[in-house]
C-alpha cells in the first residue's frame, strides 16, 4: 500500500531552511507544527538547540566531534588511517 500525498501538496513551494538558527526559526513560526507539538515544547527544544549551537560554535572542531562521536570510535578510525 503506498501513500500518495494530495495533489495540492506538488504545487506548494517547498523550501529548507540553509542552517540550524534559520530551521529553529522556521519551527517557531510554524503554527501547525507549534499547535500539534505544544508551545512548551517546541520553546524547550528550540532553547536547548540554541544553547548547544552557542556552545559549538565557540568549541574548536576536535573538542566538538569528541563531544558528538564517541572517542573510541575517533581513535578506530585513526588507527584505520594510520594503517592505510
Amino acid at each position: 500500500c503506498k501513500l500518495e500525498p494530495p495533489e495540492e501538496a506538488w504545487k506548494a513551494p517547498c523550501t529548507l531552511a540553509c542552517g540550524l538558527e534559520a530551521a529553529l526559526q522556521a519551527l517557531e513560526s510554524d503554527a501547525v507544527l507549534v499547535a500539534a507539538l505544544g508551545s512548551q515544547f517546541v520553546d524547550w527544544f528550540v532553547r536547548v538547540k540554541r544553547d548547544e549551537l552557542a556552545h559549538f560554535s565557540q568549541t574548536s572542531t576536535d573538542s566538538a566531534a569528541e563531544k558528538v562521536v564517541p572517542p573510541a570510535l575517533l581513535c578506530w578510525s585513526a588507527q584505520r588511517k594510520a594503517v592505510r
